[in-house]
């Protein structure tokens, strides 16, 4: 059986502690010899126990320093325990650095996770995009209110919109006035573009354009002026207040005499002229409106329309919704010019207009109807 290798080092100390084969030596056969080499060799073996103990002594001082060797030359040959122990202690050990080296390792790893963690830089862009959008506003005459619709309202003569927007008159009065509701005749004409500016208004007219032509007496036009007394004219016109028979020499063009008076226009109130275009081509319709009073008679009205139609050229319409004196310091009819043609219906004749009467003039004949 193979002996185990700390066997060898249990003989070697076994060998230290036997005296060495040259300290042992034959006796003379001479007793004084003897008694000499007895001494001698005492003397020896006493030196030599005494350089065994010191060097056991070193041994010992140098494994005390040593206290992460393992003694196991201490234990006794064949000590089963003493080798069973050993081996305990010697995997305890290494399982103890084994755990040692595993907690480094994980707390290193971990160190540089976390470095690597902090080095990592996480940038997020966010795209914006937005859109402008332009909006013009275009601002309403004087005396209209942009409704929500977008539409600029007259609050100074609609009826439904009176004073603001909104605001109905009650069934007590006919018309909206300057902004209050009032008894006097309403303006007919939806959306209607005021001619003059607010203010009183005598013996005045005023050019506009048009966005189509109107047609009289073969002569078309998209200029139109407007005269504050009761006339349209589609060439030359004239402030001429005091009405005379037809032709009349101060209007030299083609002129609808839709009533010729010394007609007024009142500040503050819805009185003026209005015009407004309506349909779609070919069959368009200009409308011109007039609600004014007597020249120093404030409380008489004098409300109609002279309207053209795209479809029916050189024909004018007259509708009267009311006339205070009923025409009778008035003059009503058509010329081409100052020098004729032109069809009369009526020159200060009492009672010739009616509340809703129609008069239509056709220059292409030469008649009219009523």
């Amino acid at each position: 059986m193979q002996k185990p290798a700390f066997a060898t080092s249990f003989k070697a100390i076994d060998k230290i502690q036997s005296p060495p084969s040259s300290l042992r030596i034959s006796l003379p056969s001479s007793p004084n010899k003897v008694a000499r080499y007895r001494e001698q060799n005492d003397h020896d073996r006493n030196q030599w126990s005494l350089n065994s103990k010191a060097a056991k002594t070193d041994d010992n001082q140098k494994e005390k320093n040593k206290p992460w060797q393992f003694h196991l030359m201490r234990c006794p040959p064949c000590s089963l325990f003493c080798l069973i122990m050993s081996v305990f202690v010697l995997v305890l050990v290494l399982s103890g650095l084994a755990a040692l080296l595993a907690h480094f390792l994980i707390h290193n790893e971990t160190k540089v996770t976390t470095a690597s963690k902090k080095l990592v830089t996480t940038t997020k862009t966010t795209t914006t995009s937005s859109t402008s959008v332009s909006t013009t506003t275009v601002a309403c005459a004087t005396g209209y209110v942009r409704a929500l619709s977008g539409l600029c309202v007259n609050t100074q003569i609609d009826f439904n919109n009176c004073g603001s927007i909104g605001y109905v008159c009650s069934s007590n009065y006919s018309s909206c006035s300057a902004g209050v509701c009032s008894s006097a005749p309403s303006v007919q004409l939806a959306n209607g573009i005021s001619v003059f500016a607010p203010g009183n208004v005598d013996d005045s007219i005023a050019t506009i354009a048009l966005p189509l032509s109107i047609s009289l007496y073969n002569y078309s036009t998209s200029s139109v002026t407007v005269s504050s007394n009761g006339v349209i004219c589609l060439g030359g016109c004239s402030t001429a207040y005091a009405n005379t028979v037809l032709p009349a020499s101060s209007f030299s063009g083609p002129t609808a005499f839709g009533y010729w008076d010394d007609l007024y226009i009142t500040n503050s109130t819805s009185q003026n002229i209005y015009y407004a275009v309506s349909g779609a081509m070919p069959n368009r319709t200009t409308t011109f409106e007039i609600f004014a009073t007597h020249y120093a008679q404030v409380n008489q009205y004098y409300h109609f329309q002279i309207i053209f139609y795209e479809n029916l050229p050189n024909v004018v319409k007259y509708l009267y919704f009311d006339a205070s004196d009923t025409g009778s310091s008035a003059t009503i009819g058509v010329q081409k010019s100052s020098s004729g043609p032109s069809m009369t219906y009526s020159v200060d004749q009492t009672n010739s207009v009616t509340p809703n009467m129609t008069l239509i003039f056709d220059t292409n004949s030469g008649t009219y109807t009523g």
